[in-house]
């Protein structure tokens, strides 16, 4: 295990994935003329990501993996948090540390979501939550994807700095000469969901297209995410599928995937949280149509965007031609939800730099 010296920005890798992490280091150690790779130091203690990485001599692997905020915050003037930040992680935060902190935020919901029926829990989660949120709130900022992840923040914390903190340089570029000289396909394809998470209610929603029979070929991505979960999915399509509905096990390159998107014609998103805003940024350049949840921060983003969706809750009224009809996307739609292009991921860490030099 290589040892950690110190450093001016200190990357914490909470997630053992290499989807996201990788791409992070490889960008920082690579590009030069925006980066300095002498500042930065990152610690993971997924093994995953340190096998992906340890060609780079500035990656450490913890083997213990635990308490990794408390135990490197010494050694940087600067921690940047990447990945879910878990509630009782958040609360062990030493006070002496807080301020030092930019969490790069993803997805998902502040703090613990309460839920019906579970009155002790929900008593429970509400002590923990506010622990966690004190801790927090002290952060020198949060790092975002997109707008998505600031309607989320300024539900619980309208105070906080926030500052775009990209994974890929020129996404946008890479994604369109990706496609550019891919076929369309015949019929309708559609996407159910990303991952087998129950927040993309996939049962759901399958119940809610089955009235369109093989007129429409369903695809739906169950790579990876809760096993029990994907079992009771896989279960269900073994049991209803009339023949159009493909489960996508495998997990694609980013390339791959790319392509893969650009097949589908509709894309179907019921969850209520900050989630899925790589698929969606990439969905949205490629102007496909998109259904989402009515009541979710997805929807507040594009309407506060003037960015066009429909709901998935009109899927109940809809004739197949309703279904299928495409969505008139403006010529030139804002940048708030769509994939970085290298200008403006360039600007993103010159401004989060500048900040915290």
């Amino acid at each position: 295990m290589k040892k950690c010296c110190r450093a001016k920005y200190i990357h914490i890798l909470l997630q053992n994935e290499t989807k996201f992490n990788l791409p992070l280091i490889r960008n920082i150690n690579t590009n030069c003329e925006i980066f300095n790779k002498d500042d930065h130091v990152f610690v993971t203690g997924g093994k995953k990501v340190y096998e992906a990485a340890k060609e780079f001599s500035n990656v450490i692997y913890d083997e213990n993996g635990k308490n990794l905020i408390n135990k490197y915050a010494p050694q940087g003037d600067w921690i940047i948090i990447h990945g879910h930040l878990p509630v009782i992680e958040g609360i062990r935060i030493k006070n002496i540390y807080l301020k030092k902190i930019i969490l790069r935020f993803w997805g998902g919901s502040i703090g613990y979501k309460y839920k019906k029926g579970s009155p002790f829990k929900n008593v429970v989660k509400k002590v923990l939550n506010k622990l966690y949120i004190g801790n927090v709130s002290h952060f020198a900022g949060f790092g975002i994807a997109n707008k998505v992840d600031k309607v989320t923040i300024r539900k619980t914390l309208p105070d906080m700095p926030l500052f775009e903190i990209p994974y890929g340089m020129g996404k946008r570029e890479e994604i369109l000469e990706l496609v550019k000289d891919e076929k369309p396909c015949d019929g309708i394809n559609v996407l159910v969901g990303h991952n087998a998470w129950d927040h993309d209610n996939h049962i759901e929603i399958l119940k809610k297209l089955a009235k369109y029979g093989d007129e429409i070929k369903i695809y739906v991505p169950l790579s990876y995410g809760n096993e029990n979960y994907r079992m009771k999915v896989e279960k269900y399509i073994e049991n209803n599928n009339p023949g159009n509905i493909t489960i996508v096990k495998e997990f694609m390159p980013y390339d791959e995937y790319v392509k893969f998107l650009n097949k589908m014609d509709i894309a179907i998103f019921d969850g209520d949280r900050s989630y899925a805003l790589g698929n969606i940024a990439v969905l949205l350049l490629l102007k496909k149509e998109l259904f989402v949840n009515r009541n979710g921060v997805i929807k507040e983003a594009f309407d506060e965007d003037s960015i066009p969706h429909k709901c998935v809750d009109e899927i109940d009224d809809m004739e197949l031609n309703d279904f299928i009809k495409d969505i008139e996307y403006p010529e030139s739609m804002g940048e708030s939800m769509l994939p970085y292009d290298r200008e403006r991921a360039v600007r993103a860490w010159k401004t989060l730099f500048k900040k915290f030099n």
